[in-house]
């Protein structure tokens, strides 16, 4: 099945070439979970814009943003997967240019955010109060 991906931050659209994200929970002798659910961390690899946004985001440690991610089904152009994102930091930014190969300029960034939800589903870190 092909899929065609989408990532909107602050009114900024970008084809989505590549996404990750992990959870876990560390576990006891008999791998039973030991501790609460952590991780969350959304690796994006997207095609580069002219937009300069997702750059000033990463070089501002005090500056959060709010996106959403879906996931079309090609065929029919629905919704399989929707990844939200809310106070979300860019913790790492990288372009990458190939010239020999077919792939678009590109950059890669780690977004770390204290709530995420897929497909409705809630997941919160337990960070601090704004000051």
């Amino acid at each position: 099945m092909s899929f065609l991906s989408k990532c909107v931050i602050d009114d900024h659209e970008m084809n989505v070439l590549d996404y990750e994200i992990v959870f876990d929970q560390d576990s006891d002798i008999s791998d039973k979970p030991a501790s609460d659910p952590r991780g969350g961390k959304i690796r994006l690899v997207v095609e580069l814009t002219r937009s300069t946004m997702l750059y000033e985001w990463m070089i501002s440690s005090s500056q959060t943003k709010n996106g959403i991610i879906t996931f079309y089904k090609r065929d029919a152009m629905s919704t399989l997967r929707k990844v939200e994102f809310k106070r979300g930091y860019c913790m790492h930014y990288r372009e990458r240019f190939t010239a020999d190969s077919d792939k678009p300029l590109r950059v890669q960034i780690m977004i770390s955010a204290k709530e995420i939800i897929i497909n409705s589903v809630p997941f919160s870190k337990n960070w601090a109060l704004k000051l």
